[in-house]
């Protein structure tokens, strides 16, 4: 997926400090899951992002030029068990999460575009049983995923009105399987 940058941005990778951070969206049943790769709080687009320092990762991001969908799976480490229960039960499956790519000034101020690295539909979240913690894992799947479902429709009036329920482009077409239609010379 090819990606505008933008200029402001392009110029801040290539210096010599640079101050990479990665900020996620998930949405769940209850409120959305605002969470960043620093330590403590920030706000970016009216949101606040919940710092997760070394407690939050994410896989390697992949993309293929040959249509296969990549997805993505983020863990949250270092939960109390008595939070996890309340965790896993708000997320449900095909709900959007959203990874993003930026940087930061010296000042804590965003430089630049903030990219989108990955966006995919949520899985069922995996958990790991620690001794006083727990570890989620919620694997997202790329909407590009749904290519490859097999798409079952038939030339039907009943299969149309599922598009719109007014249209009536197919109530002949059932008629027609058995009919003879003259060709050419009668």
């Amino acid at each position: 997926m090819s990606r505008d940058i933008g200029a402001t941005l392009a110029a801040e990778i290539v210096k010599p400090e640079l101050n990479p951070i990665f900020l996620v969206k998930i949405e769940t049943s209850g409120d959305t899951v605002f969470a960043w790769t620093g330590i403590g709080d920030l706000v970016w687009n009216g949101d606040t992002y919940l710092g997760t320092g070394i407690f939050g990762s994410f896989d390697k991001v992949e993309e293929a030029t040959d249509g296969v969908a990549a997805g993505l799976q983020y863990a949250l480490s270092g939960i109390p068990e008595d939070v996890v229960s309340a965790a896993v039960g708000l997320i449900r499956q095909g709900k959007e999460a959203t990874l993003y790519f930026a940087t930061l000034d010296n000042n804590g101020k965003f430089v630049g575009n903030k990219i989108v690295v990955h966006r995919g539909a949520t899985d069922v979240p995996g958990l790991e049983d620690g001794a006083d913690t727990a570890t989620i894992r919620l694997s997202t799947e790329s909407k590009a995923i749904d290519q490859q479902r097999a798409r079952i429709r038939r030339y039907t009036t009943e299969d149309q009105k599922i598009d719109d329920p007014t249209d009536v482009g197919f109530e002949y077409v059932e008629g027609l399987q058995d009919r003879r239609l003259p060709w050419g010379r009668a």
